[in-house]
């Protein structure tokens, strides 16, 4: 399953600079609890990590009957008891003192369940901040509901000056009754590893205010900022005549003409929510998040070649966008059927033809597993392309711990 790292070139800000290779292998789905998973993926191999976890909802989740999700379901209820294990605490009060705090906190001022859920995310959150690359970035899914206890949490892992933005992701749905302004948004936050992360900026379509102010600039050649010291030039005549005339000062920093598209905000709005089934995107799951929202996620911070990895998969939303834009692939997911659906979102969608299925026992880092003090059977699932890549299915069958 997992083997010895390589290296390979990717480009940067322009250059390019190493990059180590994980020692799993493209489209590769690992089937069960991602903890072990994740320990198991060299340091410093992933660059984007984007997923969607639990949200401590304190509810049941079911997919719809009949549905190409049909048969998934998670509790997202979390307890000390049942989802907490004795060596989880004994690392994170050796060695991440402020996330020890911050749960210790949270037990008094939220209660032991959001603490539990802390401590079995922060687990996880420890391990994918190690195998990202110095110039990787995490993207964290989440909710109101525990959104300013996991914001903190990041903090004491990745450290408040590697918090880049929190995404608000605005949509509409059915109003609730409730002696509140309507809840209609979810929170992506975006975490880098390091103070150089991969970012390629994307523009947005211009509102009206910067479609006049663009508009009046390409009528008198260029657009001049002097708080900033820095000028647009569109006709390189007429700028120059407003500096001879003394309109505007001569030295100024010329900026890049960006067709008057402004670099996207971090406030998403244009994106819809999946809806109801007759959606043609629906797999069936409760929680799917649309393609669109996690295809823009893959494309500003990282590079086709890359490696993407989603370690709460169910819906194979991230897979399925890595593979469209380009990008390599890791993905984890406790359910049963994860793998059925990623062949059948990719056949949906076009990106594979046909596909035949093998079953074949673990070779190498052996077939026995250790998690939770029991000991579980390992087996690969290799499913093959009609192309001839591989899409693979690694794992432990029933290693279920915790919630999922």
């Amino acid at each position: 399953m997992f083997a010895m790292n390589s290296s390979a070139t990717t480009t940067h800000g322009g250059g390019q600079l190493s990059q180590a290779i994980p020692n799993v292998k493209n489209r590769t789905l690992f089937h069960g609890d991602n903890l072990e998973f994740l320990r198991g993926i060299d340091t410093g191999t992933i660059r984007l990590i984007a997923t969607d976890p639990p949200f401590n909802k304190n509810k049941d989740f079911h997919a719809t009957p009949e549905s190409l999700a049909s048969g998934a379901r998670f509790t997202d209820r979390w307890s000390w008891e049942n989802d907490v294990h004795d060596s989880w605490l004994d690392s994170i009060k050796d060695d991440w003192t402020d996330a020890w705090a911050h749960i210790e906190a949270t037990k008094r001022t939220w209660g032991d369940d959001m603490a539990a859920f802390l401590c079995w995310l922060g687990v996880r959150l420890m391990e994918m901040r190690r195998i990202l690359t110095d110039d990787g970035s995490l993207y964290l899914h989440i909710d109101h509901t525990a959104h300013a206890y996991v914001k903190v949490l990041l903090d004491t892992i990745f450290g408040k000056k590697n918090f880049r933005n929190e995404i608000v992701w605005c949509y509409k749905g059915m109003p609730s009754k409730a002696n509140r302004f309507q809840q209609k948004h979810d929170t992506l936050l975006f975490y880098s590893k390091g103070s150089c992360p991969v970012f390629n900026i994307l523009r947005t379509t211009p509102d009206k205010g910067s479609l006049k102010t663009f508009e009046t600039s390409m009528r008198v050649g260029y657009n001049a900022n002097h708080k900033r010291n820095m000028v647009t030039v569109f006709d390189r005549g007429k700028y120059e005549q407003a500096v001879r005339s003394g309109k505007i000062p001569s030295g100024m920093r010329e900026s890049e003409f960006t067709g008057g598209k402004p670099p996207m905000r971090d406030w998403w709005d244009d994106i819809k929510i999946l809806g109801g089934p007759s959606n043609k995107e629906r797999t069936g799951y409760p929680t799917q998040k649309p393609l669109a929202l996690y295809e823009r996620v893959i494309k500003a911070s990282s590079n086709e070649g890359d490696f993407v990895l989603d370690p709460f998969c169910v819906c194979a939303t991230t897979p399925v966008a890595a593979e469209k834009l380009g990008r390599q692939w890791i993905g984890m997911d406790i359910w049963d059927g994860a793998h059925k659906q990623v062949l059948e979102r990719f056949q949906k969608l076009g990106l594979a033809v046909s596909f035949t299925q093998e079953d074949v026992r673990h070779s190498g880092c052996g077939s026995a597993h250790q998690l939770g003090g029991r000991r579980i059977e390992g087996r690969m699932r290799r499913l093959r392309a009609g192309d001839g890549k591989g899409v693979h299915a690694s794992g432990s069958r029933g290693a279920q711990v915790g919630a999922w």
